[in-house]
């Protein structure tokens, strides 16, 4: 994952599904105060599976906490 935008209220990431950056990444923004996703791109690969994107949503909720929020953010599950 590799953060885009925050601000106080939100936090915006990107992912890239098997961390192929050949493909247009997922984006996920998401309000800081109750941890909503309030918008989402998908991405190509994720036509008929979304895993990636909910691996990437639950790792932004464990992080929008913070006050220094990391640029990058490996994602792994097994």
């Amino acid at each position: 994952m590799k953060l885009i935008y925050h601000n106080d209220e939100i936090v915006a990431y990107e992912y890239y599904p098997e961390d192929n950056h050949k493909i247009k990444p997922g984006q996920i923004t998401m309000r800081r105060h109750d941890k909503e996703i309030i918008d989402c791109t998908k991405t190509e690969f994720e036509k008929y599976n979304s895993l990636y994107f909910v691996h990437a949503a639950s790792r932004m909720r464990n992080l929008v906490d913070l006050n220094d929020l990391p640029k990058t953010q490996f994602v792994a599950w097994g």
